[in-house]
């Protein structure tokens, strides 16, 4: 699938509030252009959360939790969850699952 079929599909999930989406990709940089581009297009924020450096806002690159294991960010997610619906999460690193 290319980069506009691809960004397309994706839109559809993100637009249908879809619970649940799994990229699998090699190309995770490419991933998360997708995913920022969407986010700005369709004014919605998406958290990114990848071991390395915590979870970020993908939009504006903002911080928002130090979490750096599986546990500790499916607990955050959770606790976001409950305070806002219709929040989106991105793990990238879930090898830990």
């Amino acid at each position: 699938m290319d980069y506009l079929e691809s960004k397309k599909k994706i839109k559809q999930y993100l637009l249908a509030r879809i619970p649940f989406i799994r990229i699998e990709t090699t190309e995770t940089g490419r991933a998360e252009s997708i995913l920022k581009e969407l986010a700005t297009e369709i004014n919605l924020d998406i958290m990114v959360n990848s071991m390395s450096k915590g979870t970020v806002n993908i939009t504006n690159n903002q911080k928002i939790d130090e979490s750096k294991n599986i546990i500790g960010v499916l607990d955050f997610i959770a606790d976001n969850i409950k305070q806002k619906e219709n929040q989106t999460f991105v793990l990238t690193d879930i090898s830990d699952i």
